[in-house]
Order: C-alpha cells, then sequence, then structure tokens
C-alpha cells in the first residue's frame, strides 16, 4: 500500500486502513514515512480529529497544516498549534501579557532543538501563508486569505504568537512583513494599519533596554532597519513620527557597546539619512528634537544631523571624525548648490575648516580631495597643494 499511496496512485484510503497503516508505520517508528504518505492522500477523507491529534502527538507539523488547509480550509488553527508547542517546551502557561523582552529572556533560558524546530515551522508557514506561492496553493488550488491570517493574528489572543515569531527569527519575521507591504498596491494605508500594530506589539514607547539581552537587542536593530526599508519607498504618516524617535534613542544606547558597534554604525546613518530626506520637515523637526547629545556616538549620523540644521563646520567635523566620504558631498553642495543656505561668512569659515582639514580628506580620499580643492579654491589649487606638502595631489 505504501508504494501506491507514495507513487500517487491511491489517494483515499478507509478510516479502518489508515489506522491499521498508521500502527504499523508508527510501531516500526517510521513517522517520515507516515508524514509523506498523508501528504499523498485526500484529507477531506480523513477522520480529522484522529489524524490531527496522531500528527500533533508525533510532531508532523507539514502533515498538520496539510491536513487544516486542505482538509478543512482552516489556516489559523496551525499557528495555534505551533505555538502551544513552544509554549510547552519553554514553560511559557500563563505568560501572554509578558513584555516582549523579558520574553526574549524566558524563552532564551528553556531554549532547545524542539524550539528551534517548532518556532522556524511556525515563521516558514507565516510566510507560505502570507507571501510566498505555496506547494499547497499549486497543487489543491487554494487561496489563501491573507487579509484573515493578518487580522487573526493580530487579534489581543494571538499577538503572543507573533511575539514567539519575533523571538525565533527577526530577521524572517520583518522579511514576512516586507513582503506584504511590497507587493499592496496599497502601500501607505497597508502600513498605516499594520505598523503601529507591531510598534504595540514590541512595547517601544517608554522602554528601558537592558543592553545585556542580546536576542531583544537583535530584535530591535531588524526593527529599525525594518522602518528604514518603509521609508526608502514612501512618506510616512505622522503616527510613526514618535516611533522613529523611540528607534533611534535605542540605537544610539546600543551604539555605545562594542558588541553592537559595527551594525548600529551602518543602520544609525542609513536610517538618520532616509528620515532626513524622505520626512517632511516640520515631523523630521520633531523627531530630531533633543537628540544631538545622543546622536554624538555615531560620528556619521551626527554628520547628517549637523547638516540637516545648517551647521556645516560642526557637521564637517563630525564626518572627517569618522572618515566619512560624505563631507565632500556636503563641502560641495555648500558651496554650488541654491537649495543650500549658507551665508556668506560661513563659507569662509566652512574654507577655513576645510584647509585645516585637507589631510584628513586626502586620508578619505585622494581624487576627490583634488575635485574639492579645484571647486573651493579657484585659482589657488597649486598654491593650497603646496601648503599641505602634496603637490602630487594635483595629478589625481
Amino acid at each position: 500500500l505504501q508504494k501506491y499511496i507514495l507513487g500517487g496512485k491511491v489517494k483515499h484510503v478507509p478510516a479502518v486502513v489508515m489506522k491499521d497503516y498508521l500502527d504499523f508505520y508508527q510501531l516500526h517508528g517510521q513517522f517520515l514515512t507516515i508524514e509523506n504518505s498523508l501528504l499523498k492522500l485526500n484529507p477531506k477523507k480523513f477522520d480529522f480529529d484522529g489524524i490531527i491529534k496522531f500528527c500533533a502527538n508525533h510532531k508532523l507539523y507539514d502533515a498538520l497544516i496539510y491536513v487544516f488547509n486542505c482538509g478543512m480550509q482552516d489556516f489559523t488553527s496551525p499557528f495555534q498549534f505551533l505555538k502551544d508547542h513552544v509554549v510547552a517546551q519553554c514553560d511559557l502557561d500563563g505568560q501572554t501579557e509578558t513584555p516582549l523582552e523579558d520574553l526574549c529572556l524566558r524563552m532564551e533560558s528553556n531554549w532547545g532543538e524542539e524550539v528551534e524546530i517548532c518556532g522556524r515551522k511556525l515563521i516558514a508557514y507565516a510566510a507560505s501563508v502570507l507571501v510566498e506561492k505555496n506547494v499547497i496553493e499549486e497543487v489543491a488550488g487554494l487561496s489563501f486569505p491573507r487579509d484573515q491570517v493578518l487580522d487573526f493574528l493580530f487579534q489581543e489572543r494571538s499577538r503572543f504568537t507573533l511575539k514567539i515569531m519575533l523571538i525565533v527569527d527577526a530577521s524572517q519575521f520583518f522579511d514576512i512583513f516586507r513582503g506584504i507591504f511590497f507587493k499592496d498596491p496599497k502601500l501607505e494605508s497597508s502600513i498605516a494599519i499594520w505598523v503601529p500594530m507591531l510598534n504595540e506589539l514590541l512595547s517601544f514607547e517608554n522602554l528601558s533596554v537592558d543592553l545585556r539581552n542580546l536576542r531583544f537587542a537583535s530584535i530591535l536593530i531588524k526593527f529599525v532597519l525594518f522602518i528604514a526599508d518603509i521609508y526608502s519607498i514612501c512618506v510616512p504618516k505622522h503616527d510613526l513620527v514618535e516611533l522613529t524617535r523611540n528607534c533611534l534613542c535605542h540605537l544610539f544606547a546600543f551604539a555605545q557597546l562594542e558588541m553592537y558597534a559595527k551594525e548600529t554604525e551602518r543602520c544609525v546613518p542609513q536610517f538618520l539619512q532616509l528620515l532626513l530626506t524622505q520626512v517632511p520637515f516640520p515631523l523630521r523637526a520633531k523627531s530630531l528634537e533633543g537628540m544631538e547629545e545622543k546622536i554624538k556616538c555615531v560620528p556619521k549620523a551626527l554628520g547628517l544631523f549637523y547638516e540637516n540644521h545648517g551647521e556645516y563646520g560642526k557637521a564637517l567635523s563630525a564626518y572627517v571624525l569618522s572618515l566619512d566620504s560624505e563631507v565632500f558631498r556636503m563641502v560641495l553642495q555648500a558651496f554650488t548648490s541654491d537649495r543650500v543656505q549658507i551665508s556668506d561668512e560661513d563659507k569662509i569659515d566652512l574654507r577655513r575648516l576645510v584647509l585645516t582639514n585637507l589631510p584628513k580628506f586626502v586620508l578619505i580620499d585622494r581624487k576627490q580631495t583634488s575635485l574639492l580643492i579645484r571647486s573651493i579654491f579657484p585659482g589657488q589649487h597649486a598654491i593650497v597643494l603646496n601648503d599641505i606638502g602634496d603637490p602630487l595631489l594635483q595629478f589625481e
């Protein structure tokens, strides 16, 4: 019988025969054979209660999902079953209201292979229902009701499932929502609904982050990158401004610790740059109000901050401190762009500051330094190069 089922020649097995089939392969410990067989049969003919109980007891998650989806047209119960298994493994009964940062520590202390497997199956199922072209969808001709599933997940009683998915793999979790937003023709309305809910889920407002909680710190950083991606494709609404402030504040806290330095140095400037270029000025000013001291721990971000406020001398010093090539763009714009409002007196001060820092400019990029000198010191190119003791720079 096994050969005909796996070969696709038998699609239906009577309940009595099915029970003997399951008992036989269970006795021999061949659960993979059982799962592969169930995936080949017509699930609408199953004894649902018996098969579901069998699959849940023996952790046959793919078969369980198949029975719910194709047999019962039920796309939400798999989330509940998978979540309940993680809860049992991590001893999380009664923890549904636990803040995400505390839940990270609790799950970390009970982490094991079963949690890893079940948690990743949960995320993979979410991706298949919400974003991907699923194998079941192609075979059975099903159309997954994405909005119905999202509504279910963001119900108060279901958000614990989202928290578990975040803790297991934040990167994949946010990739799912990137997939949802980027495929949505009504992108801004979609973002207006779901991002505030994500913010509420993560409880970022007035959050005091324990920087030793590595898993939660990773979630936070990935959330900021996710928000940055949203800024890159649309102008955010008013309700995202406070969220921006919260993300930046926490990132600046992480930037002070060596273990997060590289990641925050990469994502803070990217996030801040998008904020400065995509958000209308009144909202931008509100987002950055009182941020100067916190931004100082990320020199490139500090350069963007000062440039945004028209303090070009301070911006130059910050860029030079981080040896960032953005300094060339900023200086050239200050002298050549009609959109930059800078007084003649400030231009003189900025030229003086450029001269003082030219050796550092050379360290950043010799060719761009040569072009910059030609642009802002017309007719004085050779003199300037001689003063800094690098006449060969004129041949760059």
